[in-house]
């Protein structure tokens, strides 16, 4: 079957982009560089919580101040924390429900799963761009989820990514700029 179109060869001059093209393209189209990650931590909270004991109300009560010491000018605006623990016991869940109710503008989730068949130099260059973002906003927070699938640990020899490993611990200990406060939360 064949079918012939007809195009108009003054179609490009008659083509009109106007405000209500670009106000569609930033509600459906573009998602910000900068900003929450509300889908990355959706696949986190998604089958909800149960507090099933003091130390899972302790965590977020943790959290929370965690949160409030980001905030507060004099203790210096960067915190990180450990979730440590059994693999599936909810330390990533923990970790997002803390970062979500931190209402900072920019979340950002690091996960091992993103980042499947990335060489060490491109895991790399991901931590160092998902840092740099997180410093360039005033409130921020970084999720590093399962940082053991990242750094590709193996407990039979053991074996990880010493160049990973070396560039989280060189990011971790570097100063963001004066007027920025992050969090940063990651789990084992």
């Amino acid at each position: 079957m064949f079918v012939q179109v007809q195009l108009d060869p003054d179609a490009v001059e008659k083509l009109v982009v106007n405000a209500a093209d670009f106000e569609y393209a930033l509600e459906n189209d573009i998602k910000p560089a900068f900003g929450r990650s509300d889908e990355s931590l959706e696949k986190f909270l998604r089958r909800g919580m149960v507090v099933w004991g003091k130390e899972v109300t302790r965590i977020l009560e943790e959290g929370a101040r965690l949160v409030e010491e980001t905030v507060n000018p004099d203790a210096g605006g960067f915190v990180t924390a450990v979730l440590a623990g059994a693999p599936r016991t909810g330390k990533s869940f923990l970790a997002a429900e803390i970062a979500r109710s931190s209402d900072f503008p920019l979340i950002k989730v690091i996960s091992p799963g993103d980042m499947v068949g990335f060489s060490e130099s491109a895991k790399c260059q991901l931590l160092r761009k998902a840092f740099t973002d997180a410093f360039r906003s005033k409130l921020s927070v970084l999720l590093i989820d399962n940082i053991e699938r990242l750094l590709d640990y193996s407990p039979v020899g053991p074996r990880f990514s010493n160049l990973v490993l070396q560039a989280l611990l060189v990011m971790l200990n570097e100063p963001p700029p004066p007027v920025c406060h992050s969090a940063i939360l990651h789990n084992f």
